[in-house]
């Protein structure tokens, strides 16, 4: 008749498993007491702050993959965090925290849904080495990804127009990332200690340059400043070894506060 029903679905060899969440807040129990074994996770349905809770407490050592892009995040259920303040999901938003601090998580697809990602989402995944952001997340808060130290490449979708302070901060193997066309600000630290990080295009939408932007992007040759660019701060690629060359096309011209070979 029209009386749905669901079944927890494991495939794959031990330490791999799919689960449909028909309800938000029923994790635990379709993971059962074997959850310590899976490794490789996907996620179906939706999910809420008592279903990352538990996989924050209980999955944090173990889970290398892990796949939400089939998987809707709403509000409600328990706290999953507490920091100075309590953390509660919200609907298509990766709060903050929500998946930080996952020690051997390598691979990770977010939600297609997202609309945003919040300050210290996904920061401090120390084995995660690359990441793709859904089309419609349009906002991508402070220190986001900070301290994902084996990062190497990050795809940024074409709406994002605010990337916050230190978003990629400490991710000294980041190589590449594209920056899209519709950010205006280049926040304070954003590419903080990117060793690795060989070339950047700042888009022609960018009006202002904060405080420490590219500091120790020793990687870095060659930057060049568009003439949409009103306002640098000081410090802005201090720490920059190898950079030999800053070609300016705008009146703004700061102060360098770095040797420039």
């Amino acid at each position: 008749g029209e009386t749905n029903n669901y079944i927890t679905v494991r495939q794959g060899g031990a330490g791999s498993a799919k689960i449909h969440v028909a309800e938000a807040g029923t994790l635990s129990a379709l993971l059962g007491d074997n959850y310590e074994q899976i490794t490789d996770l996907t996620l179906t349905g939706e999910l809420n702050g008592t279903d990352f809770k538990f996989m924050r407490e209980n999955l944090w050592e173990s889970m290398k993959k892990l796949n939400l892009e089939e998987a809707r995040i709403v509000a409600g259920g328990d706290v999953y965090y507490t920091v100075l303040d309590d953390y509660y999901t919200e609907k298509d938003k990766i709060t903050p925290y929500l998946l930080s601090s996952f020690a051997y998580l390598s691979e990770l697809k977010l939600p297609s849904s997202l609309t945003s990602i919040d300050d210290y989402a996904l920061a401090g995944l120390p084995e995660l080495l690359s990441l793709d952001i859904p089309e419609f997340v349009d906002s991508i808060g402070q220190f986001a990804f900070s301290v994902c130290t084996r990062l190497e490449h990050v795809n940024l979708p074409e709406e994002l127009d605010y990337l916050g302070n230190g978003a990629f901060s400490n991710c000294p193997h980041l190589s590449q990332i594209e920056l899209p066309k519709n950010l205006s600000y280049l926040g304070q630290n954003l590419f903080f200690l990117c060793k690795n990080l060989q070339s950047i295009e700042i888009p022609l939408s960018v009006d202002s340059i904060a405080a420490q932007a590219f500091y120790g992007c020793e990687s870095l040759t060659e930057l060049v400043i568009p003439e949409s660019v009103q306002h640098i701060e000081g410090n802005v690629w201090a720490g920059c070894s190898n950079l030999t060359t800053i070609e300016f096309h705008t009146k703004v011209i700061p102060r360098l506060y770095c040797t420039v070979n």
